[in-house]
């Protein structure tokens, strides 16, 4: 007759030897994707490198598009919020400080010519902060912490922020 104790352990034992193959297995997938991503990373950089010299040759005005599009695929940020989007993305590109205000963005982008629609402009603010690329510090009050180009700040909290249209 089998103790009852000696059966738990044993099926204690069997659970728990499954549960190291799975651990097991899911280490060697783990480092399986690192490679493939340090691989594409690599390719990527090739690629980069060659669109950069294939744009130089073209003539401006066919380089301005094409260069806006180089950028926009490879920082993964798409101008999906229209010209108000695209504009802000432009200036924390241009202007890499790491803080702003509300009336800062405002006036830079007013310098550009014609001034945000302040819906649009809230919108734009929420949505980056809501993507954990601008990080709400008081009302109105921003810190960049990534916008996908290249301005990624060291020491600083990702995390979701509540903006209103409020902020702006």
């Amino acid at each position: 007759m089998v103790n009852p104790a000696e059966k738990i352990h044993e099926s204690t034992a069997t659970a728990f030897a499954g549960r190291r193959r799975a651990v097991m297995h899911l280490l060697s997938e783990f480092v399986r994707a690192r490679a493939e991503r340090d691989a594409a990373n690599v390719r990527l950089n090739r690629f980069a490198e060659t669109i950069q010299l294939l744009l130089a040759g073209l003539p401006e005005q066919e380089r301005g598009e094409c260069t806006r599009k180089f950028e926009e695929i490879r920082s993964g940020v798409q101008n999906r919020g229209g010209e108000v989007f695209g504009n802000v993305i432009a200036l924390f590109r241009r202007d890499q400080r790491p803080e702003w205000t509300v009336p800062e963005i405002q006036a830079a982008l007013d310098r550009g010519g014609t001034p945000p629609d302040p819906k649009a402009l809230s919108n734009t603010l929420l949505y980056l902060a809501k993507t954990g690329r601008l990080r709400r510090i008081a009302r109105g009050q921003y810190v960049v912490t990534d916008v996908g180009a290249g301005i990624e700040m060291e020491g600083i909290e990702q995390g979701l922020s509540r903006a209103t249209e409020h902020d702006v």
